[in-house]
């Protein structure tokens, strides 16, 4: 007896919040339509875009490049490094010339002796020189 009365209750209060949802159901949609265009408002107002540029090199080592494997790895990890240091960076801002440089490089190895450079930027310009420099 007492758990068909907290069916009753629960189905009761169930049945309040359906009918006020329903009820109230162009002032939801009103409140998700604002919250919506005010997100994204604030999407395009702080959207800054990245441009790319891609280099592919192969390595030689000057003999059987699989029995290097460790070598090249540690080429790449090397490049990676040297690519997004602050010495880098700054002859790439003192070629440009620019008051800072936002580039982030990435050094992968694609096959055996192919490492792939890709640099991520604000401008398209820097993208361009700090693959050349």
């Amino acid at each position: 007896m007492e758990n068909n009365v907290q069916n009753e209750n629960l189905l009761t209060i169930v049945k309040c919040i359906i009918k006020d949802i329903l009820q109230r159901w162009i002032l939801i949609v009103a409140v998700m339509i604002v919250f919506g265009s005010v997100f994204d408002f604030m999407k395009t107002v702080t959207y800054v875009p990245q441009y790319g540029t891609n280099m592919t090199a192969t390595l030689s080592s000057g003999g059987d490049t699989f029995k290097s494997i460790d070598k090249v790895q540690s080429y790449v990890n090397t490049l990676d490094y040297l690519m997004n240091s602050n010495n880098a960076k700054s002859y790439v801002k003192k070629k440009m010339p620019i008051s800072k440089t936002t580039y982030k490089a990435e050094v992968t190895l694609k096959q055996a002796n192919v490492v792939k450079i890709k640099v991520t930027t604000d401008t398209k310009r820097e993208a361009y020189f700090s693959i050349k420099y």
